[in-house]
């Protein structure tokens, strides 16, 4: 699971970097301002890609790819000179109705899957997570129209200190006229590295849309659960010794449908079942591995995790 944390914090850092520049204040006036971020979803389908780079005594680089075909998104990240404790190594992510499948060197091979939660329903990093549009939008100037993918935008370019963490801050930003989305964002900013205090330096950042086409997103392979799964099972989540779901069978019945099922699959029970209403706790082994499984009922349904680990020695 620590890896599975280590991963998260990295690749989505929460939502939010870092707080606003302690002496920059956000105008009320900011949401009827020139920029409003990046604003993707106007394209309906694109493909684009997300570079960042910190040069100070050491330095980090950070690159994330972007699709949507309208109807699933998927990144594509990769980072580079983090220690190993810290770098997740990097990952394909496909979002697709709420449903979160990754694969990759971040998940050692395995497919993890799981829905979105309170906890984990943001995108990848962009410039806007960097450089918030209130703190910008207002000071922004109009450089006029120039070409971009053939498409007429207008260039907006802010040059100036960024608060008292950033002695310098230049910016570009290249919005299509017609959907108000966001072509291309470049920035360079000298001062703090705000993501993983590698001290002082440049932090440079460059977001492009390569396309406005995007082909259909494959989903990820082997995303099922080798256990068996009750026919209703709903809001799955998947990683390589954990599975989660819920159902509207009983406690009862779920354990009247887990026990003989398992045991097709070479799983023994060991021991009896530990209930009491409402909840009951099983243990399998095959093998030198066990699975614990916890069920839980509340008011509407019935929740199950599985834990699969090496059986301990007695």
């Amino acid at each position: 699971m620590r890896r599975f944390t280590t991963f998260l914090s990295m690749l989505f850092l929460a939502g939010c970097v870092f707080q606003s520049p302690r002496d920059l204040v956000t105008p009320a006036a900011a949401t009827d301002s020139m920029y409003r971020g990046l604003q993707l979803e106007a394209f309906g389908a694109y493909h684009a890609r997300f570079t960042m780079s910190f040069e100070g005594e050491s330095g980090w680089w950070y690159q994330v790819n972007l699709a949507s075909d309208g109807e699933s998104k998927e990144y594509s990240l990769s980072i580079e000179g983090l220690p190993p404790s810290a770098d997740p190594g990097d990952v394909r992510v496909i979002e697709t109705n709420g449903v979160y499948t990754l694969r990759g060197e971040a998940t050692e091979g395995s497919c993890w899957r799981f829905p979105a939660s309170e906890h984990f329903q943001s995108e990848p990093l962009t410039p806007d997570d960097i450089i918030k549009p209130g703190w910008i939008s207002p000071e922004l100037t109009d450089k006029g129209l120039e070409k971009n993918l053939g498409r007429s935008t207008n260039l907006y370019t802010f040059d100036d200190r960024l608060g008292s963490e950033f002695s310098r801050a230049e910016i570009s930003i290249w919005i299509d006229r017609v959907t108000g989305g966001v072509l291309r964002y470049s920035f360079q900013l000298k001062g703090t590295d705000p993501l993983f205090n590698f001290g002082a330096g440049t932090l440079s950042g460059d977001f492009t849309v390569l396309d406005l086409e995007a082909d259909p997103i494959e989903p990820t392979e082997g995303c099922e659960s080798e256990l068996p799964l009750p026919e209703d099972a709903s809001e799955l989540s998947l990683l390589s010794d954990f599975v989660g779901y819920r159902t509207g069978l009983s406690p009862e019945d779920l354990t009247n449908f887990l026990v003989p099922s398992l045991r097709q699959l070479g799983w023994q029970q060991a021991g009896d079942t530990d209930a009491i209403p409402g909840t009951a706790t099983l243990t399998f082994v095959q093998d030198a591995q066990t699975l614990e499984v916890f069920i839980e009922a509340d008011s509407e349904w019935t929740q199950v995790r599985i834990f699969q680990a090496p059986l301990s020695s007695p």
